[in-house]
């Protein structure tokens, strides 16, 4: 019923294999390392969104220098990562969020590392 849908290339296949490769750099050596699997080449992207200002109020930020937070607190920022592997030949994609949680790298990478094994059929590591 219909026609398939159709194919489109949302950016060049040069760019996308470059984005590849960061994301790629991000688990083997970048904030994603909590979501690394042995053996397997994971690409991922952590991210943290800051739910509301926590800097100090004597503190004047400047581009470059923010000012520092007064309490370093995980439910002050939602964190996220998103996944796929293996990066070569992609069979399982995995996006996590934690609501409240601290930064995506610390704690939404190893979530998503523990969906991106059960779902390659428990690869160790």
């Amino acid at each position: 019923a219909g026609l398939p849908p159709r194919r489109t290339r949302a950016i060049d296949a040069d760019v996308a294999r470059l984005v590849g490769r960061y994301m790629q750099a991000v688990v083997s050596e970048g904030t994603g390392r909590a979501a690394a699997i042995e053996g397997v080449r994971v690409a991922g992207k952590t991210g943290t969104a800051e739910l509301r200002d926590t800097s100090r109020e004597d503190c004047t930020p400047s581009p470059g220098a923010p000012c520092p937070p007064v309490v370093d607190d995980p439910s002050d920022t939602d964190a996220w990562f998103a996944a796929y592997a293996p990066a070569a030949e992609p069979r399982v994609a995995v996006g996590v969020l934690l609501v409240q949680n601290g930064s995506g790298g610390e704690t939404a990478a190893p979530v998503a590392k523990q969906v991106l094994q059960a779902a390659l059929g428990g690869t160790p590591g």
